[in-house]
């Protein structure tokens, strides 16, 4: 019984993994950008989008999704701030990128929120201050590390 569970578990888990690889080799990244974006919550007059994209090729993907939010006009112009979870390989991948109106007029900075982001599930990182890349050591929480962007925002905006 506990294995045919497990096996129901994976075989679930691939299911979902195909079909994502399916959204992003089928839909350009720029429209699944723009769906995220126009779906973002708000915080504090800041726009925030979390997603999880389980299991990815390769890291590529995830920069290039990133990079996307980056032409859509609405973005730059907008206090926006997202985080990216996938795991590439074995290894539990968290990227958090900013728009540039968040960094220059907000100080919502990419490298520091992903810092504390990482810290959560016993991780690290670091990169630019629109967009931050880092590895996680326990995977259990990666939806924790997703819900705590709207919460590290909020800390950012009343420290500044």
């Amino acid at each position: 019984d506990k294995f045919l569970g497990r096996l129901e578990n994976l075989l679930e888990e691939n299911k979902k993994f195909e079909n994502r690889l399916r959204e992003l080799d089928a839909t350009d990244a720029k429209e699944i950008s723009f769906k995220l974006f126009r779906e973002a919550k708000e915080v504090k007059g800041v726009k925030y989008l979390t997603v999880d994209l389980g299991q990815l090729e390769n890291k590529d993907r995830l920069l290039t999704l990133a990079d996307s939010f980056r032409k859509i006009p609405e973005f730059e112009k907008s206090y926006c701030v997202g985080t990216i979870a996938a795991k590439i390989g074995n290894n539990p991948t968290i990227l958090t990128f900013a728009s540039l109106s968040a960094v220059q007029d907000k100080n919502l900075r990419a490298d520091l929120i992903l810092k504390e982001q990482a810290s959560l599930a016993g991780g690290s990182g670091g990169g630019k201050s629109n967009l931050a890349t880092g590895g996680i050591k326990n995977p259990e929480k990666i939806k924790e590390v997703l819900e705590s962007l709207p919460v590290i925002i909020k800390k950012y905006l009343e420290n500044k």
